[in-house]
């Protein structure tokens, strides 16, 4: 398409599709992004949890075990 050639009429009509066009993808992206963003709070969050349930088993094995040398 040669814009060259293209009336002022033409131009704004055009450029009003491309930016609707842009405006739809930004709004995909973002969409996208906060999508993202949720599942990297729910692995943190697994994460963290995860730690925690480990944390309270070394514990509760490290009670135990120093309970058997107390009773030898």
């Amino acid at each position: 398409m040669d814009m060259s050639k293209l009336s002022e009429r033409e131009l704004l009509i055009l450029l009003n599709e491309r930016q609707n066009n842009m405006n739809s993808k930004l709004d995909e992206v973002s969409r996208s992004h906060y999508t993202l963003r949720d599942e990297v709070h729910f692995i943190k969050t697994k994460n963290k949890t995860l730690s925690a349930v480990w944390g309270v088993i070394t514990v509760v094995i490290t009670i135990f075990i120093n309970s058997l040398k107390i009773f030898k």
